[in-house]
């Protein structure tokens, strides 16, 4: 088992004046195998982002634990927590806040180089570039000049710097027409297959998770159900 959750719990407090609890997430249980694709699927504000959050270690849960190959992320010590976080990474339905607007492309798609000490070259950059269906000439513009579609597979590209096992994908098709979203999803294919990458798919398309998911659970009112 790569990721597991039981009786994960989270709840917000919401309201300016007299605080309210929500709970987001309630008791769930969840797992995903190396090189699966396991599917969550709900409404808008069912938790399923608190989900992918809690799940890379980006948001701690109120109760509950999740392990990662076996070990209770919360009893990392500081340097295994660091290489758990490379090794679990999430891609946001916004491709563009992976991205500083005031930056070229080639400074962004640099960085994780530099920030996780890993070796750079011009030429694992380009095949970077090339795994993801991109060319050199976009390492020149800016994200505003990139299309929804060429700025998710940077996004990608920037991600798989880091040679992560476990992907949360959190909608990342859902701004796209329905041609770069059926690209975006075979490009995730070819990548889990090269790869081994497992991947929890976010989206509130049940069709489409059906079609790109070996299981696929139903979030409602912060409670996890297989479909």
């Amino acid at each position: 088992m790569l990721v597991e959750a039981k009786t994960l719990s989270k709840t917000y407090k919401i309201g300016w004046f007299k605080k309210r609890l929500v709970r987001a997430i309630e008791q769930a249980d969840i797992s995903v195998n190396k090189g699966e694709t396991v599917g969550v699927v709900g409404e808008s504000g069912s938790g399923k982002s608190t989900l992918g959050l809690l799940l890379t270690g980006l948001l701690k849960p109120d109760g509950g634990q999740i392990f990662f190959n076996g070990e209770d992320i919360a009893s990392l010590k500081a340097g295994q927590r660091a290489a758990y976080r490379r090794q679990a990474q999430i891609i946001f339905q916004h491709p563009e806040t992976a991205f500083n607007p005031k930056w070229k492309l080639i400074r962004s798609l640099a960085e994780p180089y530099y920030l996780h000490k890993i070796p750079f070259s011009e030429e694992s950059l380009f095949r970077r570039l090339a795994e993801v269906g991109l060319y050199v000439e976009h390492l020149a513009r800016y994200p505003f000049q990139l299309s929804g579609g060429e700025l998710q597979r940077a996004a990608i590209a920037r991600v798989m710097v880091l040679e992560p096992e476990f992907i949360v994908l959190d909608e990342p098709t859902s701004m796209l027409d329905a041609i770069t979203q059926a690209q975006i999803i075979g490009l995730l294919q070819e990548i889990q297959k090269e790869k081994g990458v497992a991947y929890l798919f976010i989206s509130h398309d049940l069709d489409l998770a059906g079609v790109f998911c070996q299981r696929v659970y139903r979030l409602k009112e912060g409670k996890l159900q297989l479909t």
